[in-house]
């Protein structure tokens, strides 16, 4: 494994997170993102994902525990390849690990701890015909249902008080983001 390809990580802004845990419930995937570099790169071999507060779920961490298996999907703004880490995780709370990567004055709970076993990129065809660097191909957002629509038609809810409720807690995660 060559370091450039590890070294590209720190241009990347989110990326797809698949730890997966298949139960009789459900199928669970997550997903982070953050500033560019948000990755914290131990070495070759190693990678370090902040958890920071999000959606007060814990799909992720529940997934590690389940299976440690993990598939990451990198974006690299501007290109058309996707970067892929597999490997295998573990969760951190070591504050020597976890200090390093406050944002705000806020340090992260948890940690992912990625064990590389892989590093590959996937080619960019998928999406080449997505086009979703075109600014031409962005949808307007008030044609895409909201969050809060879709909850309301599966669970029978008020689509008012869901979108209000929505809304506050979107404007506050964002907001001590």
């Amino acid at each position: 494994m060559k370091f450039s390809k590890i070294a590209l990580i720190a241009t990347c802004f989110a990326f797809a997170f698949s730890m997966m845990s298949v139960t009789a419930e459900a199928q669970k995937r997550g997903n982070k993102g953050d500033h560019p570099g948000f990755v914290h790169i131990v070495d070759d071999k190693t990678l370090v994902v902040p958890d920071r507060a999000g959606n007060n779920r814990l799909d992720s961490l529940q997934n590690i525990l389940r299976n440690p298996a993990v598939g990451l999907l990198f974006l690299i703004p501007g290109i058309g390849e996707v970067l892929r880490v597999n490997g295998k995780a573990e969760i951190t709370d070591d504050p020597n690990i976890l200090d390093a990567m406050a944002v705000k004055g806020k340090v992260p709970k948890t940690g992912i701890i990625i064990n590389i076993e892989e590093v590959f990129y996937s080619c960019a065809r998928s999406l080449l015909r997505s086009r979703a660097w075109e600014e031409d191909a962005k949808l307007d957002k008030r044609a895409v249902p909201s969050p809060a629509q879709v909850h309301a038609e599966r669970t029978k809810g008020d689509e008012a008080e869901l979108s209000a409720g929505y809304e506050q807690h979107i404007g506050s995660l964002y907001e001590n983001h």
